[in-house]
């Protein structure tokens, strides 16, 4: 049994929860291969990345000035003629093929991820001929352009004739499909979506929730990490994880509204992710893009809370991450944050974007030392006994089983 998993990137909280699958797939004794489209520098055990054509230099010259361009390089230049605000949007009509690469055929089973700007939906679907599972990271395969709900709503009037015809394009290609397609959601929110969604109508959408190596991510003494990366011990630390800080949908504006309405001066807020805020009167310390695991382990096991504070998510891999390092985590009632963020067990939940009660929440954990230590470790016990790599695997390797008897 031949698994190919497909993600656009190599990078980013998607590819990080792909290959933990495809990993723990192999530990598992599952002959398990990963495409991707674009490189980031990671090196990730039995992959290979999508060959582009060799384009004539004259046909890169006619290019540049608008002569001879494709349906889809037409339609990414009429997208990014409008004005908007959005985190991400991305077309389902790209020049690739994957299907005529040869990791494509020596596999049994295409399993996709995350592939905007990857997959051409029309001609992937048309011509496809191995049975499909879908691990959906985001709503981005439910629309048209757009990954999340907010996204689309703020934007809609600019960009309804993009949206909709992009949506009934995806539609009409999963309808014709010739092969079997199994959709999955980490989170039981997102399974919702999926299942009510015009794209999957009639597709019945299982639950896998994301595996976490829980060997990596693992407890350690707070003391002695503060010591080791320089952290006050006459401080609580709080910590938040994010590509980009000044991502809207993750919502740091709330947690630095939250952290300004906090009684509490002894505070030291430690922010992963590029880009920062200017906000004075408030200790703040930025340490910039993080790739390495182990550091990352480092921080979430020194943290003494770790707060996620978005406006929409799915299953963050951050989450499980600071759950399994033994620390509590406080975020939003959105999303699949309260599949993981059990509230009073291995976190406490606060109301949705709200910065007064996640200031509340941030407080009751803050002046109650006993109670932090327990959360902590109900969070571990719950990464080892639902978030596993081996469960997920296993969960996957039922699936792959029924669609090669089939």
């Amino acid at each position: 049994m031949k698994i190919l998993h497909v993600n656009t990137f190599d990078f980013g909280g998607a590819a990080i929860a792909a290959i933990r699958l495809h990993e723990g797939l192999l530990q598992k004794g599952i002959d398990s291969k990963m495409l991707f489209m674009k490189s980031g520098g990671n090196q990730v055990i039995n992959s290979v990345y999508h060959q582009y054509g060799f384009t004539r230099w004259y046909k890169r010259l006619l290019k540049r000035y608008g002569y001879g361009l494709s349906r889809a390089e037409l339609l990414k230049i009429e997208v990014e003629a409008k004005h908007g605000n959005y985190e991400i949007i991305s077309l389902p009509v790209t020049d690739l093929d994957i299907t005529r690469n040869p990791a494509y055929h020596e596999a049994d089973i295409i399993h996709l991820h995350w592939v905007s700007s990857f997959l051409d939906w029309e001609s992937f679907f048309r011509k496809v001929t191995k049975p499909i599972v879908w691990t959906c990271h985001d709503m981005n395969p439910a629309l048209g352009i757009f990954h999340y709900q907010n996204d689309r709503d703020r934007n809609y009037t600019v960009f309804a004739d993009v949206e909709e015809a992009m949506l009934q394009i995806k539609t009409k290609a999963i309808e014709s499909s010739p092969v079997p397609i199994i959709p999955v959601a980490p989170s039981a929110w997102l399974q919702e979506v999926l299942q009510k969604s015009k794209v999957f109508e009639g597709k019945e959408v299982q639950r896998i929730p994301y595996g976490l190596p829980h060997k990596l991510f693992l407890p350690f003494d707070k003391s002695v990490l503060k010591d080791v990366l320089g952290l006050p011990h006459d401080k609580k630390v709080l910590l938040f994880v994010s590509d980009n800080i000044e991502n809207y949908r993750k919502g740091f504006d709330l947690l630095v509204e939250a952290f300004k309405n906090l009684p509490i001066k002894n505070l030291y807020l430690l922010a992963v992710g590029s880009g920062k805020s200017t906000i004075e009167g408030i200790d703040i310390h930025y340490t910039g893009t993080i790739r390495q695991p182990e550091y990352l382990r480092q921080l979430y096991a020194a943290a003494d809370l770790f707060i996620i504070p978005s406006r929409e998510d799915n299953l963050p891999n951050t989450v499980l991450e600071s759950m399994a390092c033994g620390t509590p985590v406080i975020g939003f009632n959105i999303g699949g944050i309260p599949d993981m963020v059990i509230d009073g067990q291995t976190g406490l939940i606060a109301k949705p974007e709200n910065s007064d009660d996640l200031a509340l929440r941030i407080m009751e954990a803050l002046n109650n030392d006993r109670l932090r230590e327990e959360m902590g470790e109900k969070a571990r016990n719950a990464v080892l006994s639902k978030y596993s790599l081996e469960i997920q695997a296993e969960s996957y390797i039922q699936i792959y089983k029924e669609l090669v008897n089939r």
